[in-house]
């Protein structure tokens, strides 16, 4: 069985303006799709940090029930740290130490529960090997990031 965490309530923990998601996975499950790091509200209003099943990580920001920031790339080595970075108007995705992209458009959602590994209803599960995952209620800056999730 695939090792999950979800804690419900805990919109305290998690930046509501801005902040960080970080996670080090060892991606060996490709084709599928994969929750790693998952903040949610509703349907309508959620964060995640995910592998898709054509073999991309991506990050998705999705406030009042549209889509705010949407960055991904293939998968291109076993080992990833992988963090998204998100504050109203300024989001950014990075992956082994290479910004993958950023938007300068969009709203945060308020969020109150945290997924790792796992969605909220269970599934999707990682299924890989979770090595590390941080939740920062700042947007760390660019060069932080970059450090961060260097190999």
């Amino acid at each position: 069985a695939a090792d999950s965490v979800s804690k419900t309530g805990v919109s305290s923990l998690i930046g509501q303006s801005e902040g960080t998601l970080f996670a080090e996975v060892k991606a060996r499950s490709l084709g599928e799709n994969r929750r790693i790091m998952f903040t949610y509200q509703d349907g309508n209003n959620f964060i995640m940090l995910t592998m898709t099943n054509t073999n991309t990580l991506r990050f998705l920001v999705f406030a009042g029930g549209s889509i705010q920031a949407d960055m991904s790339t293939p998968i291109s080595a076993e080992n990833v740290k992988l963090a998204g970075a998100y504050k109203a108007n300024d989001f950014v995705f990075y992956v082994n130490g290479v910004q993958i992209g950023t938007d300068t458009s969009g709203s945060v959602p308020t969020t109150s529960d945290l997924y790792l590994g796992v969605d909220l209803a269970g599934a999707l599960p990682l299924s890989d090997e979770l090595k590390q995952a941080l939740v920062f209620k700042t947007r760390l800056t660019n060069a932080e990031l970059a450090s961060l999730t260097q190999l």
